[in-house]
């Protein structure tokens, strides 16, 4: 009944109703599946990477060069692949283990930043894990994710971040 209401007001707008279920691809998450990466260069943008510093009790941040894409979310993953490889100066500390993996990362139309990471980051047994290193880490990805210099072309913008670990919401307490 409900339907048959909705394709009436859609008629007496105007509007076809078979045009509805039509999907907007753009609203698609973007996952490395999905993405085709363009030979055409846009030059290089450089950004400000959040790393962890003082024995792991502050962020601090390193300049990193990254090949600028004219889409948001891929620009957001060349970010998050430069806190992956971990910091190039001495005195800053990895926020993430080299081993970690990204599942995806999807950009949503109101800028909510999906960060699906590998379970190895959770796993990681090399340096001891705290409730003040997960929220750095949490910190640094969120603010490297952040900044304007990752915009593209598209207009899209990261308002937040949410995390999710082998596709899944963390089962403990996390930042």
């Amino acid at each position: 009944f409900v339907l048959v209401l909705l394709v009436n007001q859609m008629l007496s707008e105007g509007r076809v109703p078979l045009d509805a279920l039509e999907t907007d691809t753009d609203a698609m998450p973007e996952t490395a599946e999905h993405v085709q990466t363009s030979q055409e260069s846009y030059g290089t943008r450089e950004v400000s990477i959040f790393f962890a510093a003082e024995q792991g009790h502050v962020l601090a941040t390193e300049s990193s060069v990254i090949e600028y894409t004219p889409r948001t979310v891929e620009n957001c993953r060349r970010a998050l692949q430069q806190i992956i490889a971990g910091p190039k100066q001495e005195f800053l500390l990895p926020l993430l283990p080299e081993q970690t993996r990204i599942r995806g990362l999807y950009l949503k139309q109101d800028g909510e930043l999906v960060v699906d990471l590998s379970t190895e980051m959770l796993l990681a047994h090399h340096r001891p894990r705290s409730a003040e290193m997960e929220a750095l880490m949490a910190f640094g990805i969120v603010n490297t994710m952040m900044q304007p210099q990752l915009q593209g072309e598209d207009g899209m913008t990261v308002k937040q971040v949410r995390f999710l670990f082998d596709g899944a919401v963390p089962q403990e307490l996390f930042p």
